[in-house]
C-alpha cells in the first residue's frame, strides 16, 4: 500500500509504474539535420531495481536503431531524486540521475570519463503522455538532440 501512496504523491506514471510507452518525434544530429524517429520503451520493476529498456529508430537515408537499457535505483520514500546507469552500444557506460520537479522528470547524465554528457526532461502533459526533450554533448558541442512525445500503450 505504501508504494501506491507514493506513486499518487509523485503524480507520475512514467518510471513509477510498469508499462510500455510509444515514442514519436524528431532527432537532430550535430550538423543540424533533422529526421523523424519512432520507438518504444518498457518500464519493469524488479524488486530493488527498475529497468527502462527501449529503442529509437531514426529514419533517413541510412536508418539507425539505438537500443538502451537503464538500470534505475527506485526512488526512496520521501525522496524526489535517484540514480541510474546504462550501457549504451555507441557511447559505452553512462551514469545519471533523475529528479522529479512538479510536472517534470529531469535527468542529467555523463560517461564515467566525462567525454559525453547531457540532459533531458520529461514533462507530463496528461497521465499517459509526456513531452521529452534532450541533448547529448561532447567537448561543448551538440552530438544530437531530440524532441519526442511518449504515449502509454
Amino acid at each position: 500500500m505504501e508504494n501506491r501512496t507514493f506513486i499518487r504523491k509523485m503524480g507520475h506514471r512514467f518510471l513509477f509504474q510498469e508499462g510500455t510507452w510509444r515514442a514519436s518525434g524528431f532527432f537532430r544530429n550535430g550538423e543540424g539535420d533533422t529526421v523523424q524517429l519512432s520507438g518504444m520503451t518498457t518500464i519493469e520493476h524488479q524488486g530493488d531495481l527498475w529497468i527502462n529498456n527501449g529503442f529509437m529508430e531514426i529514419e533517413g537515408n541510412s536508418p539507425v536503431r539505438i537500443q538502451n537499457r537503464y538500470e534505475i535505483v527506485p526512488f526512496e520514500r520521501g525522496s524526489d531524486s535517484t540514480t541510474w546507469r546504462s550501457e549504451n552500444p555507441s557511447l559505452g557506460p553512462l551514469v545519471g540521475s533523475f529528479a522529479v520537479v512538479g510536472d517534470s522528470i529531469l535527468s542529467t547524465f555523463r560517461s564515467p570519463d566525462g567525454l559525453y554528457y547531457g540532459t533531458e526532461y520529461l514533462k507530463s502533459t496528461n497521465p499517459d503522455t509526456y513531452s521529452n526533450r534532450g541533448v547529448l554533448m561532447t567537448r561543448g558541442r551538440i552530438i544530437s538532440s531530440w524532441s519526442v512525445t511518449l504515449t502509454r500503450v
